[in-house]
């Protein structure tokens, strides 16, 4: 989600952005990538449907997912950093 929101600031049109909306969200899906704000949300909603699953469960999940994101995101925008600076030519 942080590479759309990046994508995003690059394209002017609507359609575009629609579209880049519509392919980094079916990319994280068809990838089962856990996303902390997605699966917050699907966690959160069975907690409140079912009561066999606790704030527990909820924190559980929510940990290690948020820092998946943190760690995967941080790792991604310093391969396309390397990469931008590369083909500058300042490393």
């Amino acid at each position: 989600m942080g590479l759309l929101g990046w994508l995003l600031s690059s394209v002017q049109e609507s359609i575009a952005r629609i579209l880049l909306v519509v392919l980094v969200t079916i990319i994280i899906g068809f990838a089962h990538l856990h996303h902390c704000v997605v699966g917050s949300v699907e966690v959160l909603s069975a907690l409140w449907v079912n009561p066999e699953i606790g704030w527990a469960d909820y924190f559980a999940f929510l940990g290690p997912s948020v820092l998946g994101n943190i760690l995967g995101g941080a790792f991604f925008v310093a391969i396309l950093k390397f990469a931008i600076a590369r083909q500058e030519g300042k490393v």
